[in-house]
């Protein structure tokens, strides 16, 4: 099943509010919600809005995230595979921020790896998606990067909007079945290298 077939105009509407009525209004009337972001369009627009306020937050990303209705044929040019790797298609890259749709097939997952200085944001479009989380251990004999473990793995439906910090180590995979998986990424800063670290698993 294609992405553009998946992918539907009623998106979950974000919970945010909007600014609270004004201290001489009396009428207790409801803070409006925050408009939705429709289509890949008015999603750039909004990222770089925001980049020109100042650097983007993690509450940037989950509320654009968290807000985002798009089209079915807004991301159809990115929806790229490849038979041997997960494939990191880019949309749009700026000094603020990189936009990516990866697209793996079923048994592909990527390093496990941190963001290195950069935080994420993606949100599951096609496909369930499966994370596993680490902690970080001392350096190996030889100085390589290692990291512990957590032993169950995290599924994530489409629509799951995930955020998370530089320093957060975790590994990402399509392992949920025979379907093809694509998430959509935003990192800020763009990410320019990740750190790779040696598995270990607890005891």
């Amino acid at each position: 099943m294609s992405l553009s077939t998946l992918i539907r105009d009623d998106a979950r509407r974000s919970t945010r509010s909007g600014p609270s009525p004004s201290a001489n209004d009396d009428r207790g009337s409801k803070p409006r919600a925050a408009p939705a972001i429709r289509g890949l369009r008015a999603l750039l627009d909004e990222l770089d809005a925001l980049a020109r306020r100042g650097p983007l937050e993690m509450s940037d990303l989950r509320s654009v995230f968290d807000r985002l209705q798009l089209r079915g044929s807004d991301l159809t040019a990115f929806q790229l595979f490849d038979s041997e790797c997960y494939r990191r298609n880019r949309i749009r890259r700026t000094e603020a921020y990189e936009m990516l749709l990866i697209c793996w097939a079923p048994g592909q997952e990527s390093p496990v790896h941190d963001h290195r200085g950069s935080i994420c944001a993606f949100q599951v479009l096609e496909g369930t998606c499966c994370e596993q989380r680490f902690e970080r251990l001392p350096d190996g004999p030889e100085g390589g990067l290692r990291a512990a473990a957590s032993p169950e793995w995290l599924e994530y439906e489409r629509g799951t909007v995930c955020v998370s910090r530089d320093a957060d180590i975790h590994r990402v995979a399509n392992r949920c079945g025979e379907r093809n998986l694509c998430t959509l990424h935003v990192y800020s800063p763009p990410l320019d290298g990740m750190r790779s670290y040696q598995p270990i698993a607890q005891a």
